[in-house]
């Protein structure tokens, strides 16, 4: 079981980490299913799904690796806290996943090209939260 102190640690070490569509290499290049993939699973991100596209719904094949890391699904109107793995709705043919911190959160930022610490509020709608067994 993943601690909320290591998800922290490892999702903010990759701040400034440069973006890259199916980046699966922590502080060499991430997206943002290999940011929360390492941040709760550790370096076992290798076998993620590689095969979205940039304007995909990938959640019904990302949320199987939460599962067997023991995290668990929380509802969308509790509170989020650090440490929670976030699935939000970018646009209507578009998911996003993001790693909750103090403040904030973490996540890949295609536009900016890289791993960025974004402040709260979520600026998407929140469709799924996923927070580690305690």
């Amino acid at each position: 079981m993943m601690s909320v102190r290591m998800i922290l640690k490892r999702a903010n070490a990759q701040i400034g980490v440069p973006y890259r569509l199916y980046g699966r290499l922590p502080g060499i290049a991430l997206d943002c299913v290999g940011l929360a993939g390492f941040a709760a699973l550790g370096k076992k991100v290798d076998n993620l799904p590689i095969d979205y596209s940039l304007r995909g719904d990938f959640a019904g094949r990302i949320e199987p690796y939460f599962i067997r890391s023991r995290f668990r699904k929380q509802d969308v109107t509790a509170p989020v806290i650090p440490g929670d793995i976030l699935l939000c709705q970018i646009d209507p043919r578009q998911v996003h996943l993001m790693v909750a911190v103090p403040g904030g959160f973490v996540h890949g930022h295609a536009g900016l090209r890289r791993i960025v610490m974004t402040p709260a509020p979520s600026p998407w709608p929140i469709l799924s939260v996923w927070r580690a067994g305690r």
